[in-house]
């Protein structure tokens, strides 16, 4: 079941993605949890929260936002920011953190 999307809009170019759960298993394989915690930040998640617009270029363009509420992406294992909603724990980052849209 899907959790609702947090009761929060990000600013200026930023994103929040649930970021996917660290791996506990690998086939047969158990991941220590020592490992875990590298793995901790995950690589892709779903975008839950886009702010209503993009970057502002230097001559006052308006870029749109690249991403929607739902897109599966992938970005830097340490891009952005941990940041804790409504007890949840989301990934808030600037769109161009965002390397790309999985289909």
């Amino acid at each position: 079941m899907a959790k609702p999307y947090p009761n929060v809009t990000p600013l200026n170019d930023r994103v929040f993605i649930e970021p996917d759960e660290p791996l506990k298993k690998v086939g047969r394989i158990l991941i220590p949890e020592s490992a875990r915690a590298e793995m901790d930040k995950g690589m892709a998640g779903t975008v839950v929260a886009v702010a209503k617009e993009g970057r502002t270029l230097e001559c006052g363009t308006v870029l749109p936002m690249p991403v929607s509420l739902g897109d599966r992406v992938i970005f830097g294992k340490y891009s952005g920011t941990l940041v804790d909603v409504d007890g949840e724990r989301y990934q808030a980052m600037r769109s161009e953190d965002i390397y790309g849209i999985l289909k």
